[in-house]
């Protein structure tokens, strides 16, 4: 079955007649024409926001019933984003692009047509927390069943220097001195803090530039820094699949 969460928190879950069926992608291929000769230059790639189609029927015997449905439905998902949930542990956040209802039958019963836009195209598990203690070098052990990019907090007690994490050839490097307190790394939106402080400019080039992704084959994040510390390393991150 279809359970939806509005924006306000509110759940809504849709009768087993209604199902969504597609759910594919597209990308977006960036290049540039050539001045002498065929073809083009290859730029980049990106994924496009996905459209999909929850469909069906709506059938309660009542053409009351049916009309008192088909107006909470409406006004639930006036309440956008949607978080849609097809039962199968990857939900994708959406709004309402069209609404179709075909009567029938003096309307006891209503064929239904939701077309959803995503603008971010990836469907998303459940939320995974990953917590370790380090008071030297160390490898956190991760499990991700798809790609992520995490939230880091190091909330240190002592003094560390140029705290650095690393996975699958990427790294990120807070420059400086540390003293007692929280630094927090978000890879999705691009932010950096020391106790609510941004700190973007001791971040190194290679995170600025490619943030940091954790992927479906990832098993550990390294940790180092100089110092003498002890640091709760909370690792928190969402994955997502096409």
């Amino acid at each position: 079955m279809i359970t939806l969460t509005n924006r306000l928190g509110a759940t809504l879950t849709m009768q087993m007649t209604m199902s969504i069926d597609e759910t594919g992608h597209t990308m977006q291929i960036d290049s540039e024409r050539l001045a002498h000769g065929d073809g083009s230059i290859f730029c980049g790639e990106s994924v496009e926001p996905r459209s999909f189609t929850a469909k069906g029927s709506l059938y309660y015997a009542d053409k009351t019933i049916n009309r008192v449905k088909i107006d909470e439905l409406n006004q639930f998902l006036r309440y956008a984003p949607i978080e849609v949930d097809r039962g199968d542990g990857r939900n994708i956040l959406a709004r309402k692009k069209s609404f179709v209802s075909k009567w029938l039958d003096d309307d006891i019963e209503v064929e239904l047509t939701i077309e959803f836009e995503a603008l971010d195209p990836y469907f998303y598990g459940s939320p995974v927390t990953v917590e370790q203690t380090v008071t030297t070098a160390d490898t956190i052990a991760i499990a991700s069943l798809g790609e992520a990019y995490p939230v880091i907090t190091l909330d240190i007690t002592g003094s560390c220097t140029d705290p650095t994490l690393t996975c699958d050839g990427q790294s990120i490097i807070v420059a400086g001195t540390y003293t007692t307190g929280k630094i927090i790394i978000d890879s999705k939106r691009m932010r950096a803090t020391y106790e609510g402080a941004g700190i973007i400019g001791s971040m190194n080039d290679s995170w600025l530039n490619s943030s940091f992704l954790i992927t479906k084959d990832s098993t550990s994040i390294a940790f180092s820094a100089t110092g003498s510390y002890s640091i709760d390393i909370t690792i928190d991150f969402r994955p997502r699949f096409l």
